[in-house]
């Protein structure tokens, strides 16, 4: 497996990447608090990997010949996470986390905290909701995309939240928020 650490500067967070399954994991002292769903059938090189940005190449096994590519920024207490395609495809995330999760800016029924299957195929992003989730170690995701998402939250049996933000599109961007104490 071959994974980057990325010590964050602030708030004890490091950033683990796994290159071979277009993954990550925010740790904070030994504590895992956020995760994303390993991706199958996908390659990565490691185009850069600096202070501050780690920017992969990615081809995906089933469809060589429309590459995407993977930035991870850090910007003050939040990361930055931008899934870059040349052709319309879906992009997104499945994150996962041991905490309790809370979420706002979604079409269903609200559950504070979410612990109820929630899934909704076209969120209506407009001009007065933002998806957000929180978790209660104080790691949010953010968002900033005021074109239509699907979404979705679900409990394993193993009590770890799933939840999945995604779009059709050529470029799907999001913030990861850190609490700083």
């Amino acid at each position: 497996m071959k994974a980057l650490v990325f010590p964050l500067g602030f708030g004890g967070y490091e950033l683990d990447v796994n290159i071979e399954n277009l993954g990550y994991s925010l740790v904070k002292g030994n504590k895992e608090v956020l995760s994303t769903d390993p991706k199958e059938g996908f390659v990565a090189e490691l185009i850069k990997f600096g202070q501050s940005t780690i920017s992969m190449a990615i081809k995906e096994a089933r469809n060589p010949d429309s590459p995407i590519s993977l930035v991870i920024s850090v910007k003050g207490s939040s990361l930055s996470v931008t899934w870059n395609s040349k052709t319309e495809r879906d992009l997104g995330e499945e994150f996962r986390t041991r905490d309790r999760v809370y979420g706002a800016g979604l079409i269903s029924p609200q559950y504070f905290p979410m612990e109820a299957e929630i899934k909704a195929d076209r969120f209506p992003a407009g001009n007065v909701q933002l998806p957000y989730l929180a978790t209660s170690s104080g790691v949010g995701v953010l968002i900033r995309s005021y074109e239509p998402l699907s979404v979705g939250f679900r409990k394993d049996e193993n009590g770890e939240s799933h939840f999945y933000l995604r779009r059709r599109g050529t470029t799907f961007n999001y913030e990861v928020l850190l609490a700083t104490d």
